[in-house]
């Protein structure tokens, strides 16, 4: 595309960081008392298949990781 060459990428990659830095400041590691997914391993597999609320700040790191 035209311009593209010289387009400057600094404010969209700032704003990734930011959204990236932000996500990872909201993992749940101050107040995990036992590994992840420690209840799988006590409980065995959960008969819901619907993902767990605790992994959604984990989910949402792997997508900002991706982009």
């Amino acid at each position: 595309a035209p311009g593209a060459a010289h387009a400057d990428l600094r404010p969209p990659a700032d704003a990734a960081r930011d959204r990236l830095t932000d996500a990872v400041a909201a993992l749940p590691l101050v107040t995990a008392g036992s590994p992840y997914n420690a209840a799988a391993l006590t409980h065995g597999l959960s008969p819901d298949p619907a993902p767990h609320p605790q992994d959604a700040p984990w989910h949402q790191v792997r997508l900002l990781l991706r982009l």
